[in-house]
């Protein structure tokens, strides 16, 4: 048995998952991260140099070590790394180079903490004025209608970087549309409302040479914006007003709209349509907001 085995067996994997399932860029990091960066160092410590060696309890030994020398114990990047070595033994289970999946009757560890953050009506304003107020020239149109996007779809920060001007449905009147890639490769036409499109067409209308196959935003150098940019973007104008949270970064926006559609009345299944959920049960944690807000009105009686 070569030593080298078990990372030529990932690295097949990986290279399935990039060039037939049209991974995002993201979940290809994370990947890469969990299999090569961190479970294939732990196996070799083990001496265990070929996927048909692995047990169950080599598995759960490892969760146990990612808990530990996690911050905060938490179970998101537990149940990811789970996920990420099931998906390789099925793999592996379709080619016949393992005889079974000693990862399939591990179960995902629970995450008790259901909270999320997201921003009130007021924070939303508050958000929005600030960039009004503070945003350079340059930046101001572009960064209003990143904002603005988000606020209105929910969208990704990978569908957003990928957005190109051929897809978007300006209209005048009612709503128009975005065609975004979801994950996995899905497309879908996202609607978007009139305010939302207005800030979008001012930012494109002070854009030179505009052209259908562009991106429509991009950074000061004209090229496509980082994820790691829009990132840093939110957490700027989040700070500069005086928004406090627990978490950081555009997800905190996408959980915005699924709270506020939630709050006024939008069944479950329109808002998993709407950001892309593939699983019910992931759009399902805004139905734990909507109790939190029945406990509250109760102490107001």
């Amino acid at each position: 048995m070569k030593k080298n085995s078990l990372h030529n067996q990932i690295v097949e994997f990986l290279s399935y998952k990039y060039d037939l399932e049209n991974a995002s860029s993201k979940t290809k990091l994370a990947y890469l991260h969990d299999l090569l960066g961190k479970f294939l160092p732990f196996l070799e410590k083990r001496s265990i140099f070929d996927a048909s060696a692995i047990t169950q309890k080599d598995i759960e030994d490892f969760l146990l070590e990612v808990k530990n020398h996690s911050k905060n114990g938490s179970t998101a990047n537990m149940n990811r790394k789970l996920a990420c070595i099931k998906s390789f033994f099925n793999f592996l289970l379709k080619r016949n180079k393992v005889k079974n999946n000693p990862a399939s009757e591990i179960k995902s560890p629970k995450n008790h903490s259901t909270a999320i953050s997201y921003l009130s009506e007021d924070e939303q304003v508050r958000l929005i004025t600030t960039v009004k107020e503070t945003a350079t020239p340059f930046y101001r149109d572009r960064d209003l209608a990143i904002l603005k996007l988000f606020l209105g779809t929910g969208i990704r920060v990978s569908e957003l970087i990928n957005l190109k001007v051929k897809e978007i449905e300006f209209r005048t009147k009612g709503t128009g549309y975005i065609r975004v890639k979801r994950k996995g490769g899905d497309e879908n036409l996202v609607p978007v409302n009139l305010k939302v499109l207005f800030a979008i067409k001012t930012y494109l209308g002070k854009r030179q040479e505009l052209k259908p196959e562009q991106y429509v935003f991009l950074s000061k150098n004209l090229q496509q914006m980082r994820q790691n940019t829009v990132y840093y973007l939110v957490k700027h104008y989040l700070h500069a007003a005086g928004i406090e949270k627990k978490k950081w970064g555009p997800h905190i926006l996408r959980h915005t709209v699924g709270v506020t559609l939630r709050r006024r009345g939008v069944d479950i299944a329109t808002i998993q349509h709407l950001l892309g959920h593939r699983k019910l049960e992931t759009t399902s944690v805004y139905l734990n907001v909507e109790s939190q807000d029945l406990e509250k009105a109760v102490q107001l009686l």
